[in-house]
């Protein structure tokens, strides 16, 4: 048996070995979204982490010009066995990223019960801003002691939705509200979502590469009584 510490005979990789290789890059690069709890000052919170969402399509359509929308919203679920699950509440931001090309920024537009925006000079920072959130679901008080309950995650990642896509057109073609104040009303190509409208967001769709990209995670059951307060160090801020 040749010694892996021995130069030994050089061998071949085999169709097969080749293929294992492939397929365990693609598993190692396979987008996730993982999710987590703890207890922030008294407060159920989700930490939702977004790994390998952003593949070179995404980041191309952002850098070509075209902003996408990051969408997470977490559910937390209590756990009835005799029964269906029952929605507790629910938490959910939503992020725009897009490039100003007269700055030479990416800028990221949070919106929900805060809104902000932030610059960033690369692309990177701005996507790893985005990939890490926080969400402050309910106050541990607020828990059923003696019930169970576990939290459902779902991050959406978006092109320009047909509503931005149709104001664009309108811009393009001259129909935005002007000196008259009034819209020209659709022409029948355009009625029911059809005519330019439609081609239009077909083709940005296909330009960027793909439609809207799906992640899920969901956690383990939990009481009450198993969280565990976590520790965010000197001057962390508490979520928001």
């Amino acid at each position: 048996m040749d010694s892996i510490l021995s130069p030994g005979p050089v061998r071949r990789r085999t169709p097969g070995a080749l293929l294992s290789l492939l397929f365990a890059t693609a598993v190692a690069a396979e987008p996730s979204l993982h999710l987590g709890h703890d207890l922030r000052d008294d407060r159920l919170c989700a930490a939702v982490e977004l790994v390998n969402a952003f593949d070179p399509d995404v980041r191309g359509s952002i850098e070509s010009g075209l902003p996408i929308t990051v969408r997470i919203t977490v559910e937390l679920w209590r756990d009835r066995r005799s029964w269906f699950d029952k929605l507790v509440t629910s938490q959910g931001r939503r992020f725009r990223i897009r490039f100003d090309p007269g700055e030479r920024l990416y800028l990221v537009r949070s919106t929900g019960r805060r809104t902000w925006e932030e610059a960033f000079e690369n692309l990177d920072a701005a996507l790893e801003e985005v990939s890490r959130q926080v969400l402050p679901i309910r106050a541990a008080g607020d828990l059923d002691r003696e019930s169970t309950y576990f939290l459902a995650a779902e991050a959406a990642i978006q092109h320009l939705t047909l509503e931005e896509v149709r104001e664009l057109d309108a811009w393009i073609s001259g129909k935005v509200r002007g000196e008259a104040g009034q819209e020209e009303d659709p022409g029948p190509e355009e009625e029911g979502g059809g005519g330019i409208t439609a081609a239009v967001f077909k083709f940005l769709v296909r330009r960027a590469g793909f439609g809207d990209r799906i992640l899920r995670d969901r956690s383990d059951r939990f009481r009450s009584a198993d969280l565990v307060a976590s520790d965010p160090g000197p001057g962390a801020p508490a979520p928001p």
